[in-house]
């Protein structure tokens, strides 16, 4: 048995003077904070087997590949961490059953639809408690019927959860619309501009509407309206909504 420790503990020594070694090239990059936490790891291994290979060579390499960039604010995230922290306690201190209770089932009446802005959080703007509202959100509140993930999620609530309530919330101000709305753009985004396709063709089909607003923002804010109403339309034509009317199920629109 020591004898077999004495290996791990030799293997760990090296992959460190490894770390030691290749930390030189990174002094001077936004890497240096992140590779000191991963050094510290390492050294607090008891099994080097836990080191999918060494750390040679290529470990800078390696190391740009796979680090996250969170890891670059490690403060931050303790901020964020100790927030959690306060905030769990409040909750305690005023209702000493409140994490028991939350941990046994969800039983929200309620799923919101809404625009991953991070000025429109539901809970808060809604001042409900964690469990009481279902919540899907993605950029610029948008509910496409090819969607699985949006999908996944009407039919969770509707078959799972048994909600009462669907509410597709948007916003004035949303940059998913704004952007939507650009003929061109500096920015390359792809994938974005994929997602936001529903959103152009709103554009181009009341085109003539459009032009009967005088400036840009009365524009931006008629195409948020639009953008929600297509939503609403979208979420009612689903089959999983229209299946639950038929049943009888109590949802908002029909049989409440």
């Amino acid at each position: 048995m020591d004898n077999k420790n004495q290996v791990k503990d030799n293997s760990t020594q090296q992959d460190v003077k490894s770390l030691d070694t290749n930390k030189t090239s990174l002094k001077n990059s936004r890497a240096s904070l992140a590779f000191d936490m991963l050094k510290r790891n390492v050294n607090d291994l008891n099994d080097s087997s836990m080191l999918s290979s060494p750390i040679n060579a290529d470990a800078e390499t390696q190391f740009h590949t796979f680090t996250p960039n969170f890891l670059f604010k490690i403060s931050d995230i303790r901020g964020v961490l100790q927030k959690n922290k306060i905030w769990a306690k409040k909750m305690v201190d005023g209702d000493s059953e409140f994490f028991n209770r939350l941990s046994l089932q969800q039983q929200p009446k309620l799923l919101w639809i809404g625009c991953s802005d991070s000025r429109v959080p539901a809970n808060q703007i809604l001042s409900l408690q964690p469990g009481e509202v279902f919540v899907h959100r993605n950029i610029a509140n948008v509910v496409l019927n090819s969607d699985i993930n949006c999908l996944s999620v009407l039919q969770f609530a509707i078959e799972v959860l048994k909600v009462e309530h669907i509410i597709v919330c948007g916003h004035y101000g949303c940059g998913g619309v704004a952007y939507s709305m650009k003929e061109k753009s500096d920015l390359d985004l792809p994938i974005i501009d994929i997602w936001l396709r529903t959103l152009k063709d709103l554009f181009e089909d009341h085109e003539e509407d459009f032009k009967l607003l005088k400036d840009d923002k009365a524009k931006t804010d008629f195409l948020c309206e639009l953008n929600v109403a297509n939503s609403v339309l979208n979420v009612c034509r689903n089959s999983i909504i229209q299946k639950a009317w038929k049943a009888g199920q109590k949802i908002s629109g029909k049989n409440s």
